[in-house]
C-alpha cells in the first residue's frame, strides 16, 4: 500500500495511543525521553516486549531484567541498555534494527 506523508502522519497519530498507553501504565511518570524510546520500540515489536526479561543459561526467565522491572528499581540506564538486546528479526542480526535500537537507546539515555 501506498499513502503519501501526511496520510501516514494521520495513521501514526491514530496509532500512538496504542503503545504510548501501555508504557505510561506499566511505567507512570517517565521522562518523555525515555516515554519515547520505550513507545517506538513497543511499535516496533509490540508491548511484551517491555516486559521480557533475559533468561540464564538453563534458558530461564531472570526475575528483575525487563525494562519495566529496571524502571520500577530505578536502574534506568541499564533499562535503557537493554533495547539494544532487540537488534534480531528471524534469529538474525539486521542492521537496521542495530540502528533503531541504538538510536532509541541514545534517546532513552538523554537526560
Amino acid at each position: 500500500m501506498r499513502m503519501t506523508h501526511d496520510q501516514c502522519v494521520a495513521q501514526m497519530a491514530k496509532r500512538v495511543p496504542d503503545y504510548l498507553g501501555p508504557v505510561d501504565k506499566l511505567m507512570p511518570g517517565l521522562p518523555d525521553n525515555r516515554r519515547i524510546a520505550y513507545t517506538d520500540t513497543a511499535w516496533n515489536l509490540g508491548t511484551g516486549v517491555l516486559t521480557l526479561r533475559s533468561k540464564n543459561r538453563e534458558g530461564q526467565p531472570v526475575t528483575g531484567t525487563s525494562i519495566v522491572d529496571l524502571e520500577r528499581v530505578g536502574k534506568w540506564q541499564d533499562a535503557c541498555n537493554r533495547l539494544l538486546k532487540f537488534d534480531k528479526a528471524g534469529g538474525k542480526v539486521l542492521p537496521g534494527l542495530v540502528k533503531r535500537r541504538e538510536e532509541a537507546r541514545n534517546l532513552c539515555l538523554q537526560g
